[in-house]
């Protein structure tokens, strides 16, 4: 079993509502009852398009290997990590150590503290600074307190193409956005006492929280890659390596998920290197 989910921070920073956002909803053909219609607005400008009715279950396609945070609070450059790979068909390894000191700077944090971040600041950071390949900035965590030298950055490069948009928290969003996009959702949670037990270290089955009785441990960031109304749950790719939940993943309820007091910050992105 990996001892991340022991060890890691869980400092997620769940982000303000900016009405400047790109957002993406999906709601019911008002015709037609094989087709969904959904609306993408960018910059008060509302676009919508017709796509078929998400099955009732899907597993997004062609995804990389599962990594490992290790003991710092980067979950939320790890998840970007994730999805790079899968979006450049695994040819690039963002620098997730480089991506995680831009955002403490935007984030105006010192670098000396380990206080996570936002997944609006880490598209922010991609979108002014680019990234560089792990293997010019090697993620090495207790590293994490350093501005990376000049060389990393004149190395960093700009996406042809990268865009984000944040979902809508509802099912049927969700369900459109995985099966017609065919890539992770990246969100954020509240982390509770029944998340880090044994039983979801040894399965990846996540109960919904008692908030009553559990104690709130943190916040953390992770991938939606899945979903399935029979067992009305969501697979998830963790940032804890293989040796936790089930090969690194694990299965969140829809009640979970669904609930904007446990769950929120829902983003989906699209990289052309």
């Amino acid at each position: 079993m990996s001892l991340s989910h022991l060890n890691c921070r869980l400092n997620y920073k769940f982000q303000k509502k900016d009405d400047r956002d790109h957002t993406y909803k999906t709601e019911a053909h008002p015709e037609l009852t094989h087709l969904q219609v959904t609306s993408i607005t960018r910059k008060g400008i509302v676009s919508k398009k017709t796509s078929k009715v998400a099955p009732t279950s899907y597993n997004v396609t062609g995804l990389p290997s599962i990594i490992d945070q290790g003991n710092i609070g980067s979950c939320v450059t790890n998840a970007f990590s994730y999805c790079v790979s899968k979006q450049t068909n695994k040819s690039l390894n963002l620098s997730r150590l480089f991506l995680y000191a831009i955002c403490r700077c935007l984030d105006y944090t010192s670098l000396d503290m380990d206080d996570g971040t936002t997944v609006r600041t880490a598209c922010q950071s991609i979108k002014g600074y680019g990234v560089c390949r792990e293997s010019v900035y090697p993620y090495i965590t207790y590293k994490y307190a350093n501005l990376p030298p000049r060389i990393v950055f004149t190395s960093s490069k700009k996406f042809q193409k990268f865009t984000y948009t944040f979902v809508n928290q509802d099912l049927d969003t969700f369900k459109n956005c995985l099966y017609n996009n065919n890539t992770p959702i990246i969100f954020g949670f509240m982390v509770y006492s029944s998340f880090m037990s044994l039983n979801v270290a040894n399965t990846g089955i996540v109960p919904n929280p008692d908030t009553a009785t559990e104690t709130l441990e943190g916040g953390h960031c992770m991938c939606i890659v899945g979903y399935n109304d029979t067992t009305q749950l969501f697979k998830c790719a963790n940032s804890w390596g293989k040796n936790w939940g089930d090969a690194g993943y694990c299965y969140l309820p829809y009640a979970y998920i669904l609930d904007p007091n446990l769950a929120s910050d829902f983003c989906f992105t699209q990289f052309v290197y």
